[in-house]
């Protein structure tokens, strides 16, 4: 393949480009200085910035504090357990983290899986069924009626 390039590639390219090829994400920028892009072709190339050798570097992102993200992860353990407590039962996975996201609290469910991991709170394998039909099943096993609750109004 690099034999089809024009210019043709050297062998210390070709090495490089061998060398790097379990890298799975790259930035644009570092693609244009090993190809050396111009300010001509990289407006001709959808992407791709100038080489930095023509002057052109991307600008540097901020990095997040990390008390910050110790903070957030805190609120939402503090969340879980709070949680927990309203309902009176640990819900599955997917269920607790429906709920953090409907309180604007960013994770998935593998996320809320290793937050009860780390406060050490076990995962119940079966949901408590809600009051009406608990307390439903609790009269039919008392009258024997195999009747199903009418649904409230």
């Amino acid at each position: 393949m690099a034999e089809q390039c024009h210019p043709k590639l050297g062998p210390s390219e070709m090495k490089a480009a061998w060398k790097y090829q379990k890298i799975c994400r790259m930035k644009d920028q570092t693609i244009s200085n090993w190809l050396g892009v111009s300010v001509a072709e990289s407006e001709r190339l959808e992407g791709l910035p100038p080489a930095a050798i023509f002057g052109h570097t991307e600008p540097e992102r901020k990095r997040v504090p990390m008390e910050s993200i110790h903070a957030g992860i805190e609120y939402r353990h503090e969340t879980i357990r709070r949680i927990i407590a309203d309902v009176g039962f640990v819900p599955t996975t997917r269920r607790l983290a429906a709920m953090l996201q409907a309180e604007g609290i960013v994770g998935n469910h593998v996320t809320v899986a290793k937050d009860l991991k780390v406060l050490g709170i076990r995962k119940s394998r079966v949901e408590m069924p809600d009051t009406e039909t608990l307390f439903f099943c609790m009269q039919s096993a008392e009258q024997g009626s195999p009747q199903a609750p009418e649904p409230a109004p």
